[in-house]
């Protein structure tokens, strides 16, 4: 198992070479860390500033839920397949912005070939998520 909080120690704000590996949902992917001189290894990333909705349905547990499972939304599929189309298997960088006392990474992922273009913005555009404050106070 990856070490996230020396990993996130170790490059916090800098770029590093990822290949996408997995899109588990419109906000949520596991990476390949190969850059020059790194530890070969996966990370899963959530991506800062944006909450996308769940792609698996979940069950509830509460009291007067008895088992019921969350529909899943349409939007969630939509958002994994736009991710997917556009980052699975492609060069990217990841740069991390945070890390709760969980071990959850949180970052940005640019395009390495144009860092310019922001997969968040884009989802945020054409309303596939809803902003998230305190991770896009990260940005």
């Amino acid at each position: 198992e990856p070490d996230t909080f020396g990993f996130f120690a170790k490059n916090k704000g800098k770029a590093v070479p990822v290949i996408i590996d997995y899109v588990r949902n419109g906000s949520s992917v596991a990476v390949e860390v190969c850059g020059a001189g790194m530890k070969h290894c996966f990370l899963n990333v959530t991506l800062a500033g944006i909450i996308c909705p769940r792609t698996a349905p979940v069950k509830r547990k509460g009291k007067g839920d008895k088992g019921k499972e969350e529909k899943v939304s349409p939007v969630a599929a939509f958002a994994q397949y736009f991710v997917s189309k556009r980052l699975l298997k492609r060069d990217m960088n990841l740069i991390p912005l945070g890390i709760d006392k969980h071990g959850n990474l949180y970052g940005r992922l640019e395009f390495a070939a144009h860092p310019e273009r922001d997969i968040t913005k884009m989802l945020l555009k054409h309303g596939l998520g809803k902003y998230l404050p305190w991770t896009g106070a990260l940005c």
